[in-house]
């Protein structure tokens, strides 16, 4: 799979589009297209997200032989000008394949990734200029099928899930920097990635379950009911 993800982003730059909103007439439109200045041919992922200092990308990369994977981090202003970069992990043959995410508030950055069975998550106060790493060891055994994040402003924290072995876990990187707040929020979710969202005084996880779509929030701190939100197939 990686093989095809290079061989269509091969060569190409990466393009963003950025959303104007139109507010004489509540519509949406999009601006030109931005072409950056990132260009490489070994590019398998990337994630954006957008704060006040401007979009932060994270670029996941891979390359052979021999195998190799690093991650590379960049700031950009709306123009696509490049603020800064930097590489942020590797290269290394335990990086995972599975491409890094990147979130955040107008304060922090994470990114987060999967390195040698450990899930990694490097934080910036300073817009990218330097980063502090911290790792969990995750619960569960088995092949790793993919994660998600988001950085929840009304806790201040990063909400993270992801699937190992087919089940789906939750965890929460909290204010004071450690990880907590672990749960098995499924016995069985299938081989995709979960993802995760958050509204006021909500977590919600959705995944996968052999085509049916499901849902599970966290109220306060007590987990839901499980929810089919969809059996159509996926």
């Amino acid at each position: 799979m990686l093989n095809f993800m290079k061989s269509r982003l091969s060569g190409r730059k990466i393009i963003f589009f950025f959303a104007l909103f139109c507010s004489l007439s509540f519509a949406q439109g999009w601006n030109n297209t931005v072409t950056t200045s990132i260009s490489s041919s070994d590019i398998v992922g990337t994630d954006l997200f957008t704060n006040r200092n401007g979009n932060n990308i994270v670029t996941s990369h891979f390359s052979f032989p021999p195998i190799s994977r690093w991650v590379k981090y960049y700031l950009l202003s709306s123009s696509g000008t490049v603020i800064r970069s930097s590489t942020i992990e590797g290269p290394s043959q335990n990086l995972s394949g599975y491409p890094a995410k990147v979130s955040g508030d107008n304060n922090n950055v994470y990114a987060v990734y999967l390195i040698n069975g450990v899930i990694r998550a490097k934080k910036s106060v300073n817009a990218g200029i330097s980063w502090n790493t911290y790792d969990l060891t995750p619960q569960g055994t088995g092949t790793f099928y993919g994660y998600d994040i988001a950085f929840d402003n009304n806790v201040n924290k990063l909400h993270m899930v992801y699937n190992r072995g087919g089940q789906t876990y939750y965890y929460s990187l909290r204010s004071d920097n450690t990880w907590g707040e672990f749960q098995q929020v499924s016995s069985y979710s299938g081989y995709s990635a979960p993802t995760v969202s958050f509204s006021q005084d909500r977590v919600h996880v959705s995944y996968n379950e052999e085509g049916v779509a499901k849902s599970r929030d966290k109220y306060l701190t007590s987990w839901q009911t499980l929810q089919t939100v969809t059996s159509s197939s996926l």
